[in-house]
């Protein structure tokens, strides 16, 4: 059956929708680091990778170069986490994308595997922006995006085959995502996502997570509530990943970056002090 009603956001939801929203109908340079083309995705996560020559880079401090690498850690972010699904799915199925942002991950799992994707976002504004990618690009009778809470969507029960979000939990209770999760996915229905976190030794009296916290008006988790939470809404985890070490070059290049934001010190200094951790997680949902 669909969950009834519409739920109201909360005060981060709504920060959320606002940050976004600008993001999506105003400049944004540090996502669209190519321009507003259509051949490629957009992305609105971080990067995942090393960088060849990385100080050399730095040396030369070309923008264009800085900017072809960004995206190119944030495509393999991307491509990272809809690999975690490898081997689970195919051109037949349907897969949820939770928190879908700029589109690029819906994409990327369309042209991986051929799938029917759902993306949902709470940030109108973005959702026209993705379905209007969508159209140009000819794939919107099997790319779509819905203007829809994460934690209380309007598919029916057992609807999805395999789900994926990337850097979106932060946003929401995981608790209600989860039970959520595991109504609209099958079961036996796959999920994986990748997400920075506190450290699980530095839940509290973290300064660098409370400053990343309060730059994006989140509120992140760490590695054993999202293990621990799943668990107690039926998934099994298969696999676990600290990807922290692969998450500091990006960081090491956007900090230098003439677009810098100011979050950049605070992320490379709490991975390499080890109070944050960039982590991935897949997990098979057992229906109980």
């Amino acid at each position: 059956m669909k969950r009834a009603g519409k739920l109201p956001l909360t005060p981060r939801e709504e920060a959320a929708v606002e940050y976004f929203n600008a993001k999506a109908s105003g400049p944004d340079e540090i996502n669209r680091l190519l321009g507003p083309d259509i051949s490629y995705s957009v992305y609105h996560h971080f990067g995942l990778g090393g960088v060849p020559d990385l100080d050399g880079v730095l040396q030369r401090g070309d923008r264009g170069e800085m900017n072809r690498i960004l995206y190119g850690l944030e495509r393999a972010d991307s491509n990272y986490l809809i690999g975690l699904l490898h081997g689970r799915i195919n051109s037949t199925h349907r897969v949820l994308d939770a928190g879908s942002g700029s589109g690029g991950t819906a994409f990327d799992l369309y042209e991986a595997y051929g799938c029917s994707v759902d993306g949902v976002n709470i940030a109108h504004e973005q959702v026209e922006f993705t379905n209007r990618l969508a159209k140009q690009r000819g794939v919107d009778d099997k790319v779509r995006f819905h203007v829809m809470n994460m934690r209380g969507m309007s598919f029916d029960d057992d609807t999805f085959d395999a789900a994926v979000s990337s850097e979106t939990t932060m946003y929401v209770d995981i608790n209600e995502f989860y039970l959520e999760l595991a109504r609209v996915l099958k079961r036996d229905g796959m999920y994986a996502m990748v997400s920075w976190s506190r450290a699980d030794e530095h839940i509290v009296d973290n300064p660098y997570a409370d400053q990343i916290d309060g730059h994006y008006n989140t509120r992140m988790h760490s590695p054993q509530a999202y293990q621990n939470t799943l668990a107690a809404h039926g998934f099994v985890v298969l696999h676990f990943g600290d990807l922290t070490e692969q998450a500091l070059d990006y960081w090491r290049l956007r900090l230098r970056h003439p677009l810098a934001t100011g979050v950049e010190k605070p992320f490379l200094d709490g991975y390499q002090n080890g109070y944050l951790k960039y982590i991935s997680i897949s997990a098979v949902n057992t229906g109980k």
